[in-house]
């Protein structure tokens, strides 16, 4: 019973709990109320104005439904030419994060093809569609993982990206990438939909160990994907609704992450990063009106 209770006080009353997140929501929401009326109003004229390719509607759907989805370049018709700056990022010196096992090698200081990338319509499209509303971009990183044996803690252990009720996180991999490179490892929705159903602790702001997943449903790990593939390929997922872990690397591992979020949060902190990309959420901002 004090178990219980422990788990329930941690669940509620932890910082980024349940109580910090609804008052963090509500202050976000008095903050940004104009700014999400504009976006949520210049998304639903453009679904009025125009009509979202099938192709693209079902890769929503698949979103909607599963949490995730993969595809490549060639895939969605997209811009090779990030390949190509991606090499080059590999020389640069790496940036603090607050994570000691892994080191941001990208600074974001003007346009670029790899800002070219995230400002691509086939993506606008399916996030904003998801999303359902003018997507704002919160986060463009080129992170560089390095080969450790260390005992696993932190984002190397399970958890979900709780800081909005939605986002969308796009795992772009510039080099091949196999087990061995330690893979970003994913449940889809409905898996982690079932394990919080299981025990409510697990929708707590924590990471989470593989034994303490096996205790609440053990075959859990039937259910993982890995992120595995040839350069180009990425994965859209969205890591608020999919419990996700990864840096168990031997060797090292390059991903480039771009995080897209609406402007209302369960964290004020998450909102940082706005106005540094602001030039580029002013483009998205003009891709709905056209």
């Amino acid at each position: 019973m004090n178990n219980i209770l422990k788990k329930k006080a941690f669940i509620y009353f932890a910082k980024h709990g349940k109580i910090y997140s609804l008052i963090s929501y509500v202050i976000s929401f008095i903050l940004n109320f104009k700014i999400h009326l504009k976006k949520k109003k210049l998304f639903g004229n453009y679904i009025k104005q125009k009509k979202i390719k099938k192709s693209l509607s079902d890769i929503i759907n698949e979103l909607n439904e599963k949490g995730y989805y993969k595809s490549s370049l060639e895939n969605l018709n997209l811009s090779n030419k990030i390949l190509d700056v991606s090499k080059k990022l590999v020389n640069n010196n790496g940036q603090k994060t607050n994570k000691s096992f892994f080191e941001n090698l990208y600074e974001f200081d003007k346009e670029d093809e790899i800002t070219n990338f995230a400002l691509q319509e086939n993506l606008l499209n399916i996030i904003s569609g998801y999303l359902k509303t003018c997507p704002t971009i919160n986060s463009i990183q080129f992170i560089s993982s390095n080969s450790n044996n260390e005992n696993y803690y932190s984002s190397m252990n399970w958890h979900l990206d709780s800081h909005h009720k939605k986002l969308i996180k796009i795992i772009f991999l510039p080099f091949d990438l196999t087990i061995e490179n330690g893979p970003t490892h994913f449940l889809d929705k409905i898996t982690t939909q079932k394990i919080i159903k299981k025990d409510n602790y697990f929708s707590a702001p924590n990471y989470f160990t593989d034994d303490e997943f096996k205790n609440i449903y053990p075959n859990y790990e039937n259910q993982i994907s890995k992120l595995i593939g040839k350069k180009g390929d990425f994965l859209i997922i969205d890591t608020s609704k999919c419990f996700h872990m990864g840096s168990r690397n031997a060797k090292n591992r390059y991903q480039m992450f771009f995080t897209y979020t609406p402007v209302l949060t369960f964290d004020l902190k998450s909102n940082k990063n706005l106005k540094k990309y602001d030039k580029l959420n002013s483009k998205i901002e003009k891709f709905l009106l056209t």
